[in-house]
């Protein structure tokens, strides 16, 4: 079953939305060399918390994945999070449909 990691956060003061955007594509770009990544986005909320989203096609693809946080650009992507504001949510895909889209 897949996996579903979103991370809900705020960022520091002065640290910018540009700046996480930019260094959150640079962390996709890490991702996507990871066996089992599905699928990112990054959202922000309305009222200003940001939604950190990742799609793992199982547990042991997830487990594998974590060592992307110890990526240079990892830490700096986490410089700009406000680290006490950080909640994680793990949860196990029990239906979907994935129809091609462009997002972005």
């Amino acid at each position: 079953m897949h996996i579903i990691k979103q991370y809900q956060f705020n960022l520091k003061d002065g640290a910018t939305e540009k700046a996480l955007v930019d260094v959150g594509d640079k962390f996709n770009l890490e991702l996507v060399k990871l066996d089992g990544f599905l699928y990112r986005s990054l959202s922000q909320t309305e009222n200003g918390e940001w939604l950190d989203t990742v799609y793992w096609s199982g547990a042991e693809a997830e487990e594998k994945g974590g060592k992307v946080m110890e990526k240079p650009v990892a830490v700096e992507y986490m410089a700009l999070i406000d680290e006490a504001s950080v909640k994680v949510t793990r949860s196990v895909v029990h239906s979907s449909i994935y129809p091609e889209m462009d997002m972005a």
